[in-house]
């Protein structure tokens, strides 16, 4: 693990969001945690995309705001739009 991929996951983690860059991880890292650990980050995550996605109309169209089962390629795109928004805000630190 590099510098940069540090940086982004101490990011997350100030953000209140798991550092994961991909779905296995992020279902990895939710069994690891208690019902109610998982939720809160279930929510912070949410809360994180959908205000990614109302930010610009193709981030809208890519996230599928609105959608409430997204497919496998929906979620992997919400989970890579959130680690792309902390790796950016770490980058600028």
């Amino acid at each position: 693990m590099n510098t940069e991929e540090i940086l982004i996951k101490i990011k997350m983690i100030e953000e209140g969001i798991l550092p994961v860059k991909s779905r296995s991880e992020l279902y990895a890292m939710l069994e690891t945690l208690t019902d109610e650990e998982s939720r809160v980050f279930k929510r912070k995550f949410r809360k994180k995309w959908r205000k990614i996605a109302k930010s610009s109309s193709k981030s809208n169209q890519l996230l599928r705001l609105g959608e409430k089962n997204p497919g496998s390629g929906t979620s992997s795109a919400r989970i890579y739009v959130v680690y792309s928004d902390a790796r950016s805000k770490a980058i600028k630190d």
